[in-house]
C-alpha cells in the first residue's frame, strides 16, 4: 500500500508526461535532479528517484547512513546481477560527507564501479557518481555504471 501511495504522490508532484521530456538528453546526476526539484517544486530525493526511474541508462540512487544502506532505487536497465553496496566505500566522496563535517553536494566524478556495486565483473566497470549530505545526516548518491 505504501508503494502505491508513493507512486501516486510521485505522479502528482512529478508527472512522467512532464518529467520525461524535461530530463531527455540531460546528464543523470544530482545536479540535474536538483534542477528538476527547483523546476517542479519537489524534493531533491523525489527528483533523483524520478530521474533514475525515467532513464534508459544503468543508474541507481542510494541512501546510506554511516553504518548501512537505508534504501535504493535502480533504473529498469540496471543489471540485475549487481547489488548495491551495503556500506559506503571509504574512498568515495560520499564517505567524506558521511563522516566529516562536510556539507553540500560533491561534484560528479568517475570512479571504479565496485565502490558502489558488487557482483561478477563489477571491478571491470566504472561509475559516475555524485553525493549530497541530507539534513538528517544520511548521504544520497546517484550513480550510473558503464564499461
Amino acid at each position: 500500500v505504501e508503494a502505491d501511495a508513493n507512486g501516486f504522490a510521485s505522479q502528482l508532484i512529478l508527472p512522467t508526461y512532464l518529467t520525461q521530456p524535461w530530463s531527455q538528453s540531460r546528464r543523470i546526476n544530482l545536479d540535474t535532479a536538483s534542477a528538476m526539484s527547483k523546476d517542479f517544486a519537489a524534493s531533491l530525493t523525489a527528483s533523483a528517484i524520478k530521474l533514475v526511474k525515467n532513464t534508459p541508462t544503468s543508474a541507481c540512487v542510494a541512501c546510506h547512513s554511516q553504518t548501512k544502506l537505508i534504501w535504493f532505487q535502480k533504473s529498469a536497465s540496471f543489471p540485475f546481477e549487481f547489488y548495491v553496496a551495503k556500506e559506503i566505500h571509504h574512498e568515495t566522496r560520499a564517505f567524506k560527507l558521511a563522516f566529516e563535517a562536510a556539507t553540500g553536494m560533491s561534484r560528479p566524478c568517475k570512479e571504479p564501479a565496485d565502490r558502489w556495486i558488487s557482483g561478477r565483473d563489477a571491478y571491470r566497470l566504472s561509475a559516475d557518481s555524485q553525493s549530497v549530505k541530507l539534513p538528517d545526516g544520511t548521504v544520497l548518491t546517484l550513480f550510473t555504471i558503464s564499461s
